[in-house]
């Protein structure tokens, strides 16, 4: 259990408390789920990469570029998913004033 100050009497409670026990003010806490926005983004520039790869070695004939190619983008999507199936996240608390 995670304890924290009241920010109206300052004695610790826990976070998860609806209301201080020794002074009574009504949620001292306020918790936040904050998602982790940057693993979504990585995965999501690994597929674009993979994708731009494809396109240029295409062109180019580059038959060495295809496993490169296959680890981004198939990495790059189960990235993707892990992160958002999983809410890759965590919880922040904060005092209320």
């Amino acid at each position: 259990m995670a304890l924290g100050k009241c920010p109206e009497c300052g004695r610790e409670i826990s976070i998860q408390a609806n209301s201080c026990p020794h002074c009574g003010k009504p949620r001292p806490f306020e918790i936040k789920n904050e998602r982790h926005d940057s693993g979504l983004n990585y995965g999501c520039l690994a597929v674009a990469v993979g994708l731009i790869l494809t396109v240029f070695g295409a062109i180019a004939q580059w038959q060495w570029l295809a496993p490169v190619i296959a680890v981004l983008i198939v990495g790059g999507i189960g990235w993707t998913l892990f992160v958002w199936l999983t809410g890759w996240g965590k919880q922040s608390v904060s005092r209320k004033p």
